[in-house]
């Protein structure tokens, strides 16, 4: 207990003492519009807080009490987050109320009300739990389905008739039914060859007449996966159907709106979409399959132009070399269907009513850098990290965060958030010290809105902490360092603020090859290992003084996107790394974008593989000759090793800030006539670095713990116009340098 207290008058005294005072390489204040940017403490720009309401157990005087706290400590506004653990649906002995009962919206609108009055807003979490999903989607056609096998072996020699075919039953629906020829081996060998008999199939019996030989049949299926959601009740809901949003919209969104519109108040500000959490597997035998929803097969033959029930062998097994098209295409068709059918259906209701949308596309199986992007914020979380309670480190974990960002930036967002700090801790027994340092990571990554995980409901929450809600850092008054987290909470919102301003300044792309994962045709399960074959080229780049975002094929492929974004020198080099596979489009945007001089490194490999099945033996020859052209281009690069990719973008680039110490990271925006970078110390130590930034302008010093800036007294101008800074970090210290031009 004393070690806590410690750690907590340390963190309170460098938060308020570090702003006060400038080493001696500061000089005086600087003018009064550059000090007026580090003295705002912006409403908007505030942390706010998912608020775990506990099996609905709340009442008025509690909610008026946790909301003034809130304010008191300096947050902005609060998501609602309903939470169901407790089997007798209790907490600290009060009854759940029902979700969306009547008493239920009576306490909803008080806090709309109260949080008007207080000047915060509210925004509500259409999760009940996750995934998506309720007690009014068990028993209906809404609930989350999924294509399965069956299969059976037998030898044959005449006419077949009568043949049952395998996992036939009156609670799945038959898509199709196929013959593959064996031989004598006791597993398929691939490539396989298939006949198509589902027509000769009549009430779950096969009739057909085949050669003789061993056979074995494959029958595919949808049925319900039964998926529970977890921390919530009922069963996950289609994500890959409008009607399934519209029933959902219909028993949750409804009821909300009608409260919202009650209450009379204007704090309700939105919703927010929780991560992509449905699981193509069944829950009773964790058997996988493929995503798979109603009109599936009219909407693939709309968009690809062939019917995808001639090839769903294909998804199950390799069949030669239409298989890496069809899987291709099956997940292309899959993000799309996404984005329109669940994303698109949601935010439109939404948006009729102007309230905003906050998207969490982790683990979608969309594209996730345009599922990010189509909400008024795009939202990261921290469960890419590979390991748990633990510092953050400079170097990168996860990308999740950084696309997110990455759609923030090249979809014109003024605001990225994140849920912060999940998994940083236990319950009560994170350090304010880890907190501010992870809120530094999380802003080095280009994140400039926090939504603390989370704040606990209840006036006394340490009976249940053995019982806890995963992940949480637990803020709220059961933590002894709550009282002073005023002083982090304006820091964060300084930071927050200020990161909003102007153009974030990410010289280099990224391209994110997610072809290579959907040809192998399970993206939910292929993506982690792809996220971390990026990870080394990520992580290079930021040692060597370069951000990035991460850069997409749709946008590539969209002209005006594609020439808004390169033509203006948003990004002054593409690197594609280690990619097997291009769609076509992207292979002709590429050889546009080396025209208008461009540099593109290509790393590891050349791509040769060209996806989509329509007239893909044509493409894969027109491929190679643009393959052929790029190659005799000046402006296309090559390398093998991470050195050698380092030291080819040197040639064309400068590094935007070296910072000497891998722990020192960093992000820049321009807002004319400034030039802002965030450069923080994630490390427990001491580092006293020569910071070396591609600026000639003025430097100054800015501190957002108090909001003070002042004239940098030592700095150096070096050739190929840098200048070079030294500087001494005290641990998890960060400091903004602006250069005014």
């Amino acid at each position: 207990m004393l070690m806590d207290y410690l750690k907590v008058v340390s963190l309170i005294t460098f938060l308020f003492c570090s702003s006060l005072s400038f080493s001696s390489e500061t000089g005086p204040v600087s003018g009064e519009a550059l000090q007026s940017l580090f003295s705002r403490l912006p409403e908007e720009a505030r942390p706010s807080a998912f608020w775990w309401w506990f099996e609905n157990a709340v009442e008025e005087k509690e909610i008026t009490s946790e909301l003034e706290d809130m304010l008191d400590k300096g947050l902005g506004g609060v998501t609602i987050y309903p939470v169901t653990q407790d089997k007798n649906k209790k907490f600290l002995g009060k009854e759940s109320i029902p979700f969306l009962s009547k008493r239920w919206n009576e306490v909803f609108s008080h806090t709309l009300k109260e949080a008007e009055r207080l000047g915060l807003y509210v925004d509500f979490s259409f999760n009940y739990g996750y995934p998506l999903g309720g007690v009014h989607v068990t028993g209906t056609p809404f609930g989350s389905r999924i294509l399965t096998l069956a299969t059976s072996r037998f030898t044959y020699s005449e006419s077949l008739s009568d043949y049952q075919v395998p996992g036939w039953s009156t609670n799945k629906r038959l898509i199709g039914v196929y013959l593959v020829k064996t031989g004598w081996l006791p597993v398929i060998k691939e490539p396989v060859i298939y006949l198509d008999v589902t027509k000769q199939v009549r009430q779950g019996k096969l009739f057909c007449s085949l050669p003789e030989g061993r056979w074995m049949v494959l029958a595919i299926f949808c049925e319900s996966t039964n998926q529970k959601v977890k921390f919530g009740e009922g069963e996950a809901l289609d994500h890959f159907s409008k009607s399934a949003m519209r029933w959902q919209i219909y028993h949750a969104g409804g009821s909300v709106l009608k409260c919202i519109m009650e209450s009379g108040a204007h704090s309700f500000r939105g919703f927010l979409l929780d991560g992509f959490e449905v699981k193509p597997e069944l829950e009773s035998s964790n058997k996988k399959g493929f995503f798979w929803s109603e009109g599936f097969l009219k909407d693939f033959f709309d968009k690809k132009r062939y019917e995808l029930r001639s090839f769903l062998p294909e998804l199950f097994y390799f069949a030669g070399e239409t298989t890496p098209h069809v899987r291709y295409d099956y997940s292309d068709f899959l993000s799309q269907r996404t984005r329109e059918h669940f994303y698109g259906t949601f935010i439109t209701w939404a948006q009729k009513h102007r309230w905003g949308v906050r998207i969490q596309a982790a683990g979608s199986p969309s594209d996730e850098i345009m599922a990010y992007g189509m909400g008024f914020s795009p939202e990261c979380s921290m469960m890419d990290y590979l390991s748990k309670h633990m510092m953050p480190k400079a170097l990168l974990e996860g990308l999740d965060n950084k696309l997110a960002s990455s759609a923030s930036h090249l979809l014109g967002k003024t605001r990225c958030s994140a849920e912060a700090f999940t998994y940083l801790a236990s319950p009560g027994k994170a350090d304010l010290d880890v907190i501010k340092a992870e809120a530094d990571n999380l802003f080095r990554q280009g994140v400039n809105r926090l939504v603390l995980h989370g704040y606990w409901y209840g006036k006394d929450t340490a009976p249940v902490l053995g019982r806890h809600y995963h992940a949480d850092v637990a803020f709220g008054k059961m933590s002894p360092w709550w009282e002073h987290f005023r002083p982090l909470a304006d820091y964060i919102t300084r930071c927050s603020a200020l990161l909003s301003l102007g153009q974030s300044v990410n010289p280099v792309a990224v391209y994110y090859p997610k072809a290579d994962v959907w040809k192998k045709g399970a993206p939910k399960y292929a993506l982690p290992e792809m996220k971390r074959k990026l990870l080394p080229v990520c992580n290079a780049l930021i040692q060597s003084g370069y951000d990035f975002d991460f850069m997409n094929d749709e946008l590539l492929r969209d002209e005006k996107i594609r020439s808004g974004i390169f033509s203006k020198r948003q990004y002054q080099c593409l690197i594609i790394f280690d990619a097997e596979s291009l769609p076509y489009d992207t292979w002709k945007a590429l050889e546009e974008l080396t025209e208008t001089g461009l540099p593109v490194l290509y790393h590891a490999q050349i791509p040769s593989f060209v996806c989509g099945i329509q007239e893909f033996r044509e493409k894969q020859l027109q491929a190679a000759e643009i393959r052929v052209r790029l190659m005799k281009n000046s402006r296309i690069l090559f390398s093998k090793t991470l050195d050698e990719m380092k030291t080819e973008i040197r040639k064309i680039l400068e590094p935007d800030l070296v910072t000497g110490d891998p722990n020192l990271v960093f992000t820049h925006r321009s807002y004319p006539p400034y030039e802002l970078y965030f450069v923080c110390n994630l490390s427990g130590k001491i580092i006293s670095s020569r910071l070396s930034f591609a600026q000639t302008g003025y430097p100054y010093i800015g501190k957002a713990t108090k909001g003070l800036v002042g004239a940098c007294g030592f700095f150096q101008k070096k050739s190929f116009n840098r200048t070079e800074i030294p500087y001494s970090f005290k641990p998890h210290e960060s400091v903004f340098v602006i250069f005014i031009s």
